[in-house]
């Protein structure tokens, strides 16, 4: 990570890397710095986030205490507190991705194909895909939030700038508080997602469904023993095992660590039977 940071860093200063700040600044009123100040994590900060067209500032509370600030006990009052953050997720994801590529994302979506981005949050993966792929078709599934503001509100802009016409179609999809009806997709990603949904296992069905068969599914469920975040549900890591073997009876895993490998493997590619 502070190699690709530091890597941003200098293709940034010569002028040879996209200028993510300028999004940032214009949708939120900040510079670059501040962006990067206010995106990175540091245990126990209670950052002075801003508002926007679209959220209320959020300030003097960690992210512990804006969750247990209501109760979070139905899957409404859990999906609920990704609107109530404000603009918090866009930082922090802003900077997790920066400089990040999703060649291999690339690489398994067919020109004109559909990628379908499940918990997209600021759509890093279409975005990057909007950058450097053929013509395709991007739908963007999370909760209602900010960052799913953001990110459709950037990549929106994007299509319309294009010469010659867009080389991207942008559909949003909504799932409050629990996954619906998808669309059919070419290929599928769900990251950083599954262990802070309330039922891994209805949103892989749903998934599952979406998915054409030999299509191409990117997760990364990672196991938690209850210490981490408290947006890590324990609903969801007693639905883990029994998600994955509903997986596996659908699809083939192609690529990466199996589930059951320490802290979960990371990320793994499945393509549909």
């Amino acid at each position: 990570m502070m190699l690709r940071t530091a890597w941003c860093e200098v293709m940034e200063l010569i002028g040879l890397a996209d200028p993510w700040w300028e999004d940032v600044a214009r949708y939120y009123g900040v510079g670059r710095r501040r962006a990067i100040a206010l995106g990175t994590r540091r245990k126990d900060r209670r950052p002075d986030l801003p508002g926007s067209a679209t959220c209320r500032p959020v300030s003097g509370k960690t992210w512990d205490e804006l969750w247990a600030a209501k109760p979070r006990t139905t899957p409404a009052e859990i999906a609920s507190f990704y609107h109530e953050v404000g603009s918090w997720c866009v930082f922090r994801q802003l900077v997790r991705h920066r400089g990040r590529s999703f060649h291999d994302v690339a690489v398994h979506l067919p020109s004109r194909g559909t990628f379908l981005e499940y918990g997209c949050g600021i759509a890093p993966i279409s975005w990057w895909l909007a950058h450097h792929h053929r013509l395709f078709r991007a739908v963007l599934v999370d909760v209602p939030s900010e960052p799913l503001e953001f990110g459709l509100s950037r990549l929106v802009k994007f299509a319309m700038t294009q010469p010659g016409g867009s080389r991207l179609y942008v559909d949003r999809w909504t799932v409050n508080p629990m996954p619906r009806r998808l669309p059919s997709a070419d290929c599928i990603a769900i990251l950083e997602v599954l262990e802070h949904v309330p039922s891994p296992i209805l949103v892989m069905r749903s998934i599952l469904a979406a998915l054409k068969p030999g299509g191409w599914l990117l997760e990364d469920f990672r196991a938690h023993d209850g210490d981490g975040s408290p947006t890590d549900l324990e609903s969801a890591a007693m639905e883990r095992p029994a998600m994955y073997h509903l997986l596996r009876r659908e699809c083939r895993l192609v690529s990466g660590e199996v589930p059951e490998a320490p802290f979960g493997g990371g990320r793994r590619w499945w393509v549909k039977r």
